[in-house]
């Protein structure tokens, strides 16, 4: 087994219309399908599931939003987790270090 440590960036929003343009996918027919939900929205992130360790041994924790506070579950500990700790798992852009 091979553990590929690569990291990708997640948003805490997502809007499906910067990814589809609009020439695809089958036309929607206003009369057919009135509803807002026949357009596309904006979601926010409420979970992450995160891995610490190799492809054959780790460990795994999660994180989660509720009431718009981020929760950090690690086995029978529950913290909080503050936006920028969260970001640094959600991004994984070097940060440049005031003392360097």
């Amino acid at each position: 087994r091979v553990k590929i440590h690569d990291r990708m960036r997640v948003p805490l929003t997502l809007n499906p219309a910067d990814f589809i343009s609009e020439d695809s996918g089958p036309e929607i027919d206003p009369d057919r399908n009135p509803t807002p939900s026949s357009q596309p929205g904006h979601y926010e992130l409420t979970g992450v599931l995160l891995h610490a360790g190799s492809a054959g041994h780790g460990h795994y924790t999660a994180c989660t939003r509720r009431e718009g506070q981020w929760l950090q579950f690690n086995d029978e500990t529950v913290s909080a987790l503050g936006l920028a700790e969260l970001q640094q798992y959600l991004d994984p852009t070097p940060t440049l270090n005031s003392d360097s």
